[in-house]
């Protein structure tokens, strides 16, 4: 059984389920919120270049772009979670990743590859995933360090380190890596083993859902410009 939201309308059937056992797809989840942030990432950018020189949107920006690139690392890391466990990995590469012999970022790729085979998943894909994984770690795992004042590489003004690192187009860089990794191995192939493809039958809808939530508000960011319009401050 597959985790969803338990509403009021359930509250007398909670009993009547106890005992049952749900999994929780966090690489879906995370998807969802890599998807939300890309969009806060576009609105910020628009606030700015209509409301120039002001810089307030491009900090939300980089707020927003830099969770939606970690939100794809971490996606990235619960579907490797998930694929391994179907149990189709070889001894060898389950050993090198149990015991940290691979870095985060090819055993995610290792874990694809070896699970839904090649096409879709050329070696490109791990150098972009490198990359991704990189980015994801100096936030992540920072240290305290201090950095020369850049050029923003899109927009040509002088800030920060971050704020040039961490863009709407960054964000938008590891969705398109990310829904071009799921729409390899949604993929269907008689070539896979049996787990793999009974695997991409069940997510192969859920990818078609995700990727037409590409570009569309979050669901629930009405909730809070509706709160905003009500005290007089108008969403960015």
């Amino acid at each position: 059984m597959d985790d969803r939201l338990i509403e009021v309308q359930d509250e007398g059937h909670v009993l009547e389920t106890a005992g049952i056992q749900v999994s929780t797809h966090l690489w879906s989840l995370w998807t969802e919120v890599a998807l939300d942030h890309e969009w806060l990432a576009k609105r910020a950018r628009r606030a700015y270049e209509a409301h120039r020189p002001d810089v307030a949107p491009l900090e939300e920006e980089m707020k927003a772009s830099l969770v939606a690139v970690a939100g794809v690392t971490h996606c990235l890391d619960a579907l490797q979670n998930e694929v391994a466990a179907l149990g189709v990995l070889p001894s060898s590469t389950q050993e090198k990743i149990k015991s940290r012999k691979l870095k985060a970022h090819t055993a995610v790729y290792r874990t694809l590859l070896e699970t839904f085979g090649s096409p879709g998943l050329e070696p490109d894909v791990l150098e972009r995933l490198s990359e991704l994984y990189h980015l994801r770690n100096e936030v992540v795992h920072q240290r305290p360090s201090y950095g020369e004042i850049v050029v923003h590489p899109v927009l040509g003004m002088r800030t920060t380190p971050a704020a040039a690192r961490y863009t709407v187009e960054r964000a938008t860089w590891a969705l398109d890596l990310l829904f071009r990794i799921l729409s390899a191995i949604v993929t269907e192939r008689d070539d896979r083993p049996d787990a793999a493809k009974a695997w991409a039958r069940t997510w192969k809808g859920s990818f078609k859902e995700l990727s037409a939530r590409r570009g569309l508000a979050p669901g629930w960011i009405r909730f809070f410009d509706a709160d905003a319009a009500g005290s007089g401050h108008s969403p960015a």
